[in-house]
């Protein structure tokens, strides 16, 4: 008898073994050691469903097949998306099985001097062309869908000590002429690469608070050079606090037909002070503070919008002023969990909302790896109505 279950137990470590194994090599990473165990307990017990990873989800299962269930996954340096930053194909794997996700952001960092500089350029963080192209291929490879965006940042601060994008502004019709014709330049590899692979979206910009509101002919100069090279879905993505600072009108460019949707960075606060939430109530400060500007966007636009960057912290006050890194609050992850719920329980049945990227993966405090925030991604990315 006890060399029968000496056996039966070698039988079972055997089993656990390859179940390790084969679990490493589609996912990336080792499963936790709840995950062993249940195969160990199925060995030794009534057969218990043990979960698989799907990297593909099958569009036609979904009741908006083209709901871009997203996360935003950047990486920085010349060889960011290549094979030679390991990381990048584990990454998109974890998204894959922790998420559920259908489709990845993708960042390019440019670069310029200062808030009023006329050239934009690379930088020591900026992905090469080559090196965008092996992402793209990588990401399609694991049957993910693709959206590139670029990101400007500014080399030195400006006298209000800020290095955001939104702050570039040109004072003359010929510095700006040079502002768009430098951009263009430095643009315009990032789209042949992203035509070569097939990246399905690109945005033509992000976030230029002062430059959306300059005259219409720069912008649809831009259209006309980007659509040259690039036949894909095209965005411009602005920023919230675009909408609150121009609630008498936009700029009527947005609505040129080029651009597929207009993509809003929703960083909006929920609520005035920096306190815990309770996350029943969520839904409906989500759907006061975040759905009904972004719906009243779409209606005035006559096109979709598309919720092009949302994050929240792992924190306590994750509702407040959710674009900041540092908060004094401790960890909550049911709080985070909480608003991820809200927002793409929203998300999802909203016919004006084509979709919605977290950011971003693995980039703290936001990142939701391995927390309950993935697994309520998972949950609705996965649902037969998202």
């Amino acid at each position: 008898m006890k060399r029968k279950r000496t056996g039966f137990t070698l039988v079972i470590l055997l089993l656990a073994l390859s179940v390790v194994c084969e679990w490493t090599l589609f996912t990336g990473q080792p499963p936790t050691p709840g995950g062993v165990s249940v195969v160990i307990a199925a060995a030794s017990g009534p057969a218990t469903p043990i979960p698989s990873p799907v990297f593909s989800p099958t569009p036609s299962a979904y009741a908006r097949p083209e709901f871009q269930a997203g996360i935003s996954f950047p990486q920085w340096g010349p060889s960011a998306y290549s094979p030679a930053n390991r990381y990048y194909e584990r990454g998109l794997r974890e998204i894959l099985y922790q998420t559920g996700a259908r489709w990845v952001q993708l960042a390019v960092t440019l670069e310029q001097d200062s808030y009023n500089s006329t050239t934009v350029q690379v930088g020591a963080q900026t992905p090469t062309p080559a090196t965008l192209l092996d992402g793209i291929r990588t990401a399609h490879s694991l049957g993910l869908r693709v959206f590139i965006v670029p990101l400007i940042t500014l080399r030195h601060q400006t006298p209000w000590h800020s290095q955001w994008a939104g702050d570039i502004r040109c004072a003359s019709d010929a510095k700006c002429t040079a502002w768009f014709a430098s951009y263009w330049s430095a643009l315009k590899p990032y789209l042949m690469a992203a035509q070569a692979g097939g990246a399905e979206q690109f945005a033509i910009g992000t976030e230029f608070e002062n430059l959306a509101i300059l005259p219409t002919h720069y912008w649809t100069q831009l259209l006309s050079n980007v659509t040259s090279v690039y036949s894909g879905a095209l965005t411009y993505d602005l920023n919230f606090s675009f909408l609150q600072a121009h609630t008498d009108g936009l700029p009527l460019w947005l609505k040129d037909r080029r651009l597929a949707a207009i993509g809003v960075s929703s960083y909006f606060s929920l609520v005035d002070q920096p306190v815990h939430v309770d996350p029943a109530a969520m839904p409906a400060l989500w759907a006061k503070k975040v759905q009904a500007p972004l719906d009243a966007l779409s209606a005035y636009l006559g096109k979709p919008v598309l919720i092009s960057e949302i994050g929240y912290r792992n924190s306590a006050d994750a509702l407040y002023k959710p674009y900041m890194s540092v908060t004094a609050a401790p960890a909550d992850p049911t709080e985070q969990a909480g608003i991820y719920r809200a927002a793409v329980s929203d998300a999802v049945f909203d016919p004006h909302i084509l979709g919605i990227y977290f950011w971003a993966w693995s980039l703290p405090p936001f990142a939701p790896n391995g927390l309950p925030a993935a697994s309520e991604l998972r949950t609705w990315y996965t649902a037969p109505w998202a």
